[in-house]
C-alpha cells in the first residue's frame, strides 16, 4: 500500500517550475562541465597524433589563444582561435582531435564574449566529433 499511494502522489504531483535565472545558471554549468570533458578527452587523443610542420604551427596557435583567453583577454584570443581552428581543418580533416580541440577553444571564447549563439554550433560540434572518435 506504501508503493502505491508514492507512486499516485508522484504521478499527480505538480512539476517544479524553474525561473529563467535557474535555468540559465544550469545552462551554464552544464556548458562548463562538457566543455572541460571534451577538452580532457581531446589532451588524451592529442598525445597519440604525429609532428609536422602544420602541427606545430597549431600547437603555437592553439597556446597562444589558450594563454590569451586565460588571461582573460578574449577579444584578442578570437581571431587566433579562429585560425587555429582553420588550421586544424584544413591540415588534419574536420574529425581529427585537433580540430576538436580548436572547435572546443572558440566556443569558450564565444562563451566567454556572451556570444552564446555563436558558441552553441561549436560545442555541438565538438561534442559529435568527441562521440565519433
Amino acid at each position: 500500500m506504501g508503493k502505491r499511494s508514492t507512486l499516485s502522489s508522484f504521478c499527480h504531483s505538480t512539476p517544479k517550475e524553474y525561473s529563467a535565472i535557474e535555468l540559465r545558471t544550469t545552462y551554464a554549468s552544464a556548458r562548463r562541465v562538457a566543455a572541460r570533458f571534451v577538452a580532457a578527452a581531446t589532451l588524451v587523443l592529442l598525445a597519440c597524433l604525429p609532428s609536422s610542420a602544420q602541427e606545430a604551427r597549431w600547437k603555437e596557435l592553439f597556446a597562444q589563444a589558450g594563454q590569451l583567453k586565460q588571461q582573460g583577454k578574449p577579444v584578442q584570443a578570437l581571431p587566433i582561435a579562429q585560425e587555429a581552428e582553420r588550421v586544424a581543418e584544413a591540415t588534419f580533416g574536420p574529425e581529427n582531435a585537433y580540430t576538436l580541440a580548436s572547435i572546443n577553444r572558440l566556443a569558450t571564447i564565444y562563451d566567454d564574449l556572451g556570444r552564446y549563439s555563436e558558441a552553441e554550433p561549436l560545442y555541438k560540434r565538438a561534442i559529435g566529433i568527441g562521440i565519433k572518435t
